[in-house]
């Protein structure tokens, strides 16, 4: 499969994103499920999560610029910025959701922690849904 380099770097963001913080939420599960559950008991797995994200992405964002620096200078075209803007309306749409889900716990007495343990879920599965809805729209044709 001939991919372009915003597709690969799409894709490895989809696979970094499920695997840092599919760990996070395994790890985050275990630690909410406990009573005594604090902030502080989180925060420094929150922290570690997101300085791994960063530094990956920003990773395998270098070693595809190297390695398609050619495909990395085209410049986006119309066809570009109307996939964007379509698959960033199927993660807003993926967001709402995880909105309606914040709702939900709230109904059912979840925790300030809990709460924002579902706001993050629904950010990372609206993220991911946004980078395979660009890939989506750029294999089938926009």
């Amino acid at each position: 499969m001939n991919m372009t380099f915003k597709d690969r770097l799409h894709l490895a963001a989809v696979i970094i994103t499920l695997l840092v913080f599919g760990h996070y939420f395994y790890k985050a599960y275990a630690i909410l499920a406990q009573p005594e559950a604090t902030l502080t008991a989180i925060t420094g797995l929150m922290i570690g999560t997101v300085v791994i994200f960063i530094v990956l992405i920003v990773a395998v964002a270098i070693v595809q610029g190297i390695v398609g620096y050619k495909d990395a200078a085209q410049p986006e075209d119309e066809r570009d910025r109307l996939m964007g803007l379509l698959a960033t309306r199927n993660g807003h749409y993926v967001l709402l959701l995880g909105l309606v889900g914040v709702f939900v716990g709230l109904y059912l007495g979840a925790t300030a922690l809990q709460l924002a343990n579902i706001v993050l879920l629904a950010w990372v599965i609206a993220e991911c849904v946004k980078s395979l809805s660009v890939i989506i729209y750029a294999r089938v044709g926009v």
